[in-house]
């Protein structure tokens, strides 16, 4: 774990979410079985970085913002970056790293965040 946040080193995808292809955009994450109201669907991890860092790369990449100035770079081959935006989802962050089901998700239904409720830059395919 890094020290700021406690940002897990590396992402987790719950077995209950698939990669597949999507309506939306591209590639999706999918359930793979019924998921409750409230059930951990994701932890995004990586390396922490600064502005500086994050506007010196090249892409493709794939960033949360954590705070002021603080980002957590995300791993590009992880699935977790296949997760869709919707103004209406079924996911939200229950804190800074942590993507829980904001409510009951039927097995088949992709799984989508609202990117406006945390700043995700994504450059690249």
């Amino acid at each position: 774990m890094n020290s700021i946040l406690r940002v897990p080193s590396e992402c987790w995808l719950s077995p209950a979410a698939a990669v597949r292809g999507s309506e939306i955009e591209g590639l999706g994450l999918f359930a793979t079985r019924d998921i409750p109201a409230g059930e951990p669907v994701m932890r995004l991890g990586g390396q922490i970085i600064d502005d500086a860092t994050l506007n010196a790369l090249t892409p493709p990449y794939s960033s949360l913002c954590i705070g002021d100035g603080a980002h957590i770079l995300i791993d590009p081959a992880h699935p977790v970056r296949y997760g869709n935006h919707s103004c209406d989802p079924n996911l939200w962050h229950q804190d800074a790293t942590t993507v829980v089901a904001r409510r009951a998700i039927t097995k088949g239904e992709e799984l989508t965040i609202d990117y406006a409720t945390h700043t995700i830059s994504q450059t690249g395919s």
